[in-house]
């Protein structure tokens, strides 16, 4: 080989060599890279986990939420069907109890007849009562009083 050969190879293998040195900034910046991005992509994971956890007891919240709405609708329907019955039941009993006072009104109309009439025998009773003492009286009087 001459030397002008070997120069060209040196200068071709420095050259090489100049881009080897090249390509391996380039790979370990590309590794720096890389472990960058698994470190974000990680972080990234943390906080995707994180969210998953939160939405997961939104999501238990609103299962619970909409458990405790669902029984207090069923309070809420029975509370309903009781007050419907009770409304029933005071009509029932309204009824009742008017069907009683025109009863009751019924009986004290008739006592008071009865009051009227134990009355009006009482006023002959003592009518006839006074009529015979006065008229004995008149008797006593004319005739004196009787002897045994």
């Amino acid at each position: 080989m001459n030397v002008g050969e070997e120069k060209s190879q040196l200068r071709e293998l420095a050259s090489i060599q100049q881009q080897l040195s090249h390509t391996q900034e380039k790979l370990a910046d590309a590794r720096q890279e890389l472990i960058g991005v698994r470190s974000r992509q990680k972080s990234l994971v943390s906080e995707l986990s994180l969210a998953i956890s939160s939405l997961q007891q939104l999501r238990d919240q609103l299962l619970e939420r909409d458990r405790s709405l669902t029984a207090v609708n069923q309070k809420l329907d029975r509370t309903k069907k009781k007050l419907e019955s009770l409304r029933q039941g005071e009509s029932l009993a309204t009824d009742r109890l008017r069907h009683v006072k025109e009863r009751l009104s019924v009986r004290d109309q008739e006592l008071a007849d009865l009051r009227e009439r134990k009355l009006v025998r009482i006023a002959i009773r003592v009518g006839n009562l006074i009529h015979r003492w006065t008229g004995a009286s008149a008797l006593w009087q004319r005739y004196g009083l009787p002897r045994r």
